[in-house]
């Protein structure tokens, strides 16, 4: 029973120190005005082309398609 409740001390207490060294950076504004979604993909029946909605969170997003085989990439801004 002591050895249960020591290995169970023990699971609580490990990730809380190693979270000690790990602070993260708190997201400010002009941090999340960079991030990107991308959605709405789909791949061709041969897997040559793949195409995809790019959405910025601020600005204009863009039609992606590309060409898997050539490594070509065509964008066609959307608003």
């Amino acid at each position: 029973m002591f050895a249960f409740a020591r290995t169970v001390r023990l699971f609580l207490f490990v990730p809380a120190l190693a979270s000690l060294g790990a602070q993260k950076k708190p997201v400010r504004q002009d941090t999340h005005e960079i991030w990107n979604t991308v959605g709405g993909s789909s791949l061709s029946p041969d897997g040559v082309w793949l195409a995809h909605k790019h959405s910025p969170v601020v600005g204009n997003g863009a039609i992606v398609v590309r060409n898997a085989k050539l490594s070509t990439e065509w964008k066609k801004l959307v608003p």
